[in-house]
């Protein structure tokens, strides 16, 4: 999915990246776990959609919080 607005974040090596588009996969078992452990260790609704975001398509969250 092409991203109207771009984000920028910063890599483990410190290098900024931009990010133009989210390629997303279909989520698998291993990430409704991660859903649930989320929310487990008190994350919401919100930070459990999060993170399956973060899953589904390889960014880091730190880039997942920079998007609109």
């Amino acid at each position: 999915y092409r991203l109207l607005f771009p984000v920028t974040y910063r890599d483990v090596a410190d290098k900024e990246v931009v990010v133009t588009e989210l390629k997303l996969r279909r989520p698998k078992a291993k990430d409704m776990r991660l859903l649930e452990r989320v929310q487990n260790e008190g994350g919401g609704d919100i930070a459990a959609s999060l993170a399956l975001l973060a899953a589904i398509n390889g960014l880091p969250e730190t880039a997942i919080d920079e998007l609109d």
